[in-house]
Order: structure tokens, then sequence, then C-alpha cells
């Protein structure tokens, strides 16, 4: 059971049919439970995770690929103009 389940996570789900990139306890759970026969309680599940040293958080969505370093470029320099003091201030 053990070494199925980590094969499992190790593999890339969209291989295994899934539209989803991102493998939820609930949805690793009914893997397991549809796909390889294995009756398992949740909380067994999260011991297992947690022996086998994954992780199971919500992700964080990074944008920083779809981002015009360009734009982002200008738009910090436009920032840290805007952050200084006021030239009648000094």
């Amino acid at each position: 059971m053990r070494a199925q389940v980590e094969q499992l996570l190790e593999a890339a789900l969209t291989t295994l049919g899934y539209a989803f990139t991102v493998l939820t306890a609930g949805r690793l759970l009914r893997h397991v439970r549809e796909q390889l026969g294995l009756a398992m309680h949740k909380n067994t599940l999260r011991h297992l995770l947690d022996a086998l040293g994954f992780v199971y958080r919500r992700p964080k969505h990074d944008l920083t690929a779809l981002q015009d370093s360009e734009a982002k470029a200008e738009a910090k320099t436009l920032f840290d103009d805007l952050k200084k003091s006021p030239s009648w201030r000094n």
C-alpha cells in the first residue's frame, strides 16, 4: 500500500488522466479508494503522507511566469520614485 501511494504521489497527474495538477488530500483519498481498491481512512492517509515526507498544504499560486518583465521593471522604478520623499521636505 505504501509503495503504491508513493508511486502515485510522484507521478504526473496528467498522465493518470486528471485535468488538475494539484493533488489534494481528498482527491488522493478518492484515487486510492477507486483506482487502487484500498480502503483507507483520511487520518491513515495523512499519517502515511507524513511518514513518506510529503507535505499537504494549500498551494501558493505564483503568476510570475505570466508577468511582463519589462512592464514590471518600469512599474518598480516608478514606485521607487514615488516612495522617495519630496524635494521640498529636504
